[in-house]
């Protein structure tokens, strides 16, 4: 029971912006569209993954990351590769993929005391924007 309390109260869980308007650009970054309440969180330098579906039963490709640019009015993301061997890769056209971006990390009590600040209706200071569940674009 101990271990749970110290797990409620001391560890860090990631959350994420999510989309899957993906697209490769020409120079090799990822441009990613997300909604325009993701955007108020992604900053420049934040953690990204990109997924890369394949077709058949093979596991998704995964290609880490980081945001290099936002662009607020067309909602859109910039994504370099930190991993040089997905250069090497054939090109891939229209591709199936989904981005992630970590956009904070909190304790599950900081989650819980949001979350029940937001049902009583309360707006509750936070050094850290609003968290909510992974977004998805419509």
């Amino acid at each position: 029971m101990l271990m749970l309390i110290l797990w409620f109260f001391f560890a860090k869980v990631s959350i994420h912006e999510t989309s899957e308007d993906v697209q490769l650009s020409q120079d090799g970054t990822f441009l990613v569209v997300f909604h325009e309440e993701g955007m108020k969180r992604i900053q420049p330098g934040m953690e990204a993954l990109i997924r890369i579906f394949t077709i058949g039963d093979q596991p998704p490709l995964s290609i880490e990351g980081v945001v290099f640019d936002t662009d607020i009015n067309s909602s859109t993301v910039e994504i370099i590769t930190m991993d040089e061997s997905f250069y090497e890769m054939p090109a891939m056209d229209n591709i199936s993929a989904q981005a992630d971006v970590e956009v904070e990390r909190v304790t599950p009590f900081h989650l819980v005391q949001r979350y029940t600040g937001q049902l009583a209706g309360s707006e509750q200071p936070s050094e850290n924007p609003p968290a909510a569940l992974p977004a998805r674009n419509p």
